[in-house]
């Protein structure tokens, strides 16, 4: 199967319960939560996937393209 594209959805939270203690941080602590939808090129949904990130261990890097028109001939 072949993928299009993702869709990741990134916000802080504070980490609770089984999130907290799987850190290894205190309940309460701020945490990245980050969703991720992967599609296929028909544009079908066809993975998901809810990550939890602790704020002091991650670093965000990302590049953007920018889209070019055709050049006309």
């Amino acid at each position: 199967m072949l993928l299009e594209h993702a869709i990741y959805q990134i916000e802080s939270a504070l980490a609770q319960g089984e999130v907290a203690r799987m850190l290894e941080i205190e309940p309460g602590a701020p945490i990245f939560l980050i969703e991720r939808t992967a599609c296929s090129i028909e544009g079908k949904p066809v993975d998901y996937e809810k990550l939890h990130y602790r704020g002091d261990r991650i670093r965000f890097s990302m590049t953007l393209d920018r889209k070019r028109p055709p050049v006309a001939a």
